[in-house]
């Protein structure tokens, strides 16, 4: 099967849906020399198992150390061992070695592997230009973890995620936009509900760095932060940073007040979605609560951030 076009002439949801119907196998490589941009998608019977553009290079398995579901001692050993046993083209798949040598479960091992394809996948998704080209047969099966995506999935997730980025860019139109925290008066003092996770990118919303810097710093692709600063920003949690600080406080009829405290707004809480996989507003009058430990970096961080408001 023969497949090289343009973007302009094929749309990708459609190439894919070609590609899972026909139960093919090998890899889809896109690539846009304009934005000096490239990525790929492989197939095995018509389901993917591996993805990867150059806007999310980070390997699986730096992912679960980074997320500590395994560490990197565990990861060398079970990259070693796979190694030993002729790679991913004679021997075990590296996923089968971690669950039995790192004792890292089948579910969390299904899941990072499917939210590593949807990420790099709606990369991909969202571009409007570029060449395609399937190779019939390529399968590099070094990449093989022995997990696979179905392309419906494949496509409903990534609509998902477009529909939601429509909403998030009309508010975040680039990811050099710079966000700060917001002011209120004392008399309006609120909680903060917040996950670690929240708590751990709130604290880099200090008026200077960016969004691309805030994505650097906590590892967080560029859909999962900017859904959490979306919330943040509708919630009024913060506030772009791109007015003088006593303009900011006018237009929330601050100046003047003898008595101003400038602490976070009224609370934010967000609520995981575990069938839409989003991040969505519940009552804001609610209690502080850590759903889990937060570090004593991140929380000193956080701490010093705000006192110095």
């Amino acid at each position: 099967m023969a497949l090289k076009g343009s973007l302009k002439d094929f749309s990708l949801m459609d190439i894919f849906q070609l590609l899972g119907s026909g139960k093919k196998t090998g890899t889809l490589h896109l690539t846009n020399n304009a934005a000096s941009a490239e990525g790929l998608a492989c197939f095995y019977e018509g389901r993917v198992f591996f993805a990867s553009s150059n806007w999310h290079r980070e390997p699986l398995g730096q992912r679960l150390v980074e997320n500590g579901q395994i560490t990197s001692e565990q990861l060398e050993a079970a990259l070693g061992q796979q190694k030993k046993e002729g790679g991913g083209s004679e021997g075990r798949k590296l996923g089968e070695i971690l669950i039995e040598q790192a004792g890292l479960s089948t579910k969390a091992l299904q899941t990072f592997v499917q939210n590593q394809i949807h990420d790099s996948l709606f990369d991909l998704f969202r571009w409007e230009d570029g060449q395609v080209e399937f190779r019939v047969g390529e399968v590099p099966l070094d990449q093989d973890i022995g997990i696979s995506v179905s392309v419906e999935n494949v496509i409903m997730e990534a609509s998902r995620r477009l529909e939601s980025w429509e909403s998030i860019r009309k508010k975040i139109p680039s990811l050099d936009t710079i966000f700060a925290m917001s002011f209120i008066p004392a008399s309006k003092q609120m909680e903060i509900h917040l996950k670690p996770s929240e708590w751990k990118l709130l604290c880099w919303v200090d008026g200077e760095t960016d969004v691309n810097g805030i994505l650097g710093s906590v590892h967080m692709d560029d859909f999962q932060a900017c859904q959490v600063l979306y919330g943040m920003l509708c919630a009024g949690l913060i506030e772009k940073a791109d007015e003088p600080v006593e303009e900011r406080l006018r237009k929330l009829e601050l100046v003047g007040m003898d008595d101003v405290s400038l602490i976070p707004p009224p609370a934010m809480a967000f609520q995981e979605d575990d069938d839409a996989h989003e991040m969505r507003p519940i009552n804001p009058k609610v209690r502080f609560h850590m759903d889990r430990q937060i570090s004593v970096e991140v929380l000193d961080r956080l701490i010093g951030l705000v006192e110095g408001l």
